[in-house]
């Protein structure tokens, strides 16, 4: 930034910084949603397994009063 002042850029220093921090916010943002995708990934398998579980249970409860 110390560069860009000496430059004769000082009036746009602030419009650099809001876009830095701009920049920033975005990736932050991006990772976080990869990482919200992760966790509803890794929902989505324990989901299946107790679902599997259930009807599992519901089978051998079945086959129990049959026999």
């Amino acid at each position: 930034m110390i560069a860009l002042s000496k430059a004769g850029l000082g009036g746009n220093r602030q419009r650099i910084t809001s876009l830095l921090m701009i920049a920033v916010l975005t990736l932050l943002g991006l990772s976080g949603c990869e990482i919200l995708g992760d966790i509803f990934q890794a929902g989505v398998w324990v989901g299946v397994i107790l679902v599997v579980g259930v009807i599992a249970l519901i089978v051998w409860l079945v086959s129990r009063v049959k026999s």
